[in-house]
């Protein structure tokens, strides 16, 4: 009785984190009329492989996909028919309005997800400006690798400077926004650049939805043994 008792708890909290959710997904595209909308999980990546989980026809441009059933916050996309451009973003619940233009699909706004607008201001605010302020050395790195060592190092050195940086406002991003999907998608990437003292309080900060994440698993097996 007590085995089963236990397997029912570990059970419901692997699990906690997956009850069904919905959320309506309208918007407007311009440049298409009568057109086949796709709703997948494409994000950024162009190598990412993707799942399409449903389409629908626009008019005039405009469509919704009605109650759209989805596990946890992550990247969803759409798509029209015979266009290479496509619009990640992150959805949570609710009802999510797009307004996009055909031919610059990708630049198109989204209206209604919180997780998207944190997303948006942590790449506009804090990696956007990494990589346009120190282009230049990321390409004196790849320029000078294996042709001249000194120039290597002395541009590797400055870049390991604005590395620390951006991992300082990183931290700072996960400490004012601790229970944020955007938060987990960031101590995925710095976990094995900060103390494991440092990981395990990010991670306990989490929600247990988070905590159980599908993009948490491997962040769980590294704190587990301090929860």
């Amino acid at each position: 009785m007590f085995k089963i008792f236990f397997f029912l708890i570990l059970f419901a909290t692997n699990f906690r984190g997956f009850s069904q959710k919905f959320v309506t997904i309208s918007g407007k595209i311009t440049g298409i009329q009568n057109s086949t909308i796709y709703l997948s999980n494409k994000s950024f990546s162009f190598g990412h492989k993707y799942i399409l989980f449903d389409s629908v026809l626009s008019k005039d441009g405009t469509f919704q996909f009605t109650d759209f059933k989805f596990r946890e916050t992550d990247f969803y996309s759409i798509q029209s028919k015979g266009s290479s451009e496509w619009l990640p973003f992150l959805i949570d619940t609710g009802h999510i309005y797009i307004v996009a233009n055909k031919g610059f699909l990708s630049l198109g706004k989204v209206i209604g997800s919180a997780e998207n607008d944190l997303f948006r201001s942590y790449s506009k605010n804090i990696i956007g400006p990494y990589f346009t302020e120190n282009r230049l050395d990321f390409d004196s790195v790849n320029k000078y690798r294996g042709l001249d060592s000194s120039l290597f190092i002395y541009y590797s050195n400055l870049l390991k400077k604005v590395e620390a940086k951006l991992l300082l406002n990183q931290e700072k991003f996960i400490e004012q926004h601790p229970t944020s999907y955007v938060s987990l998608i960031i101590l995925n990437e710095i976990q094995s650049q900060i103390p494991i003292e440092t990981l395990v309080f990010y991670f306990k900060q989490m929600s247990s939805e988070l905590q159980h994440h599908s993009k948490a698993i491997e962040l769980r097996k590294r704190v587990q043994q301090f929860l």
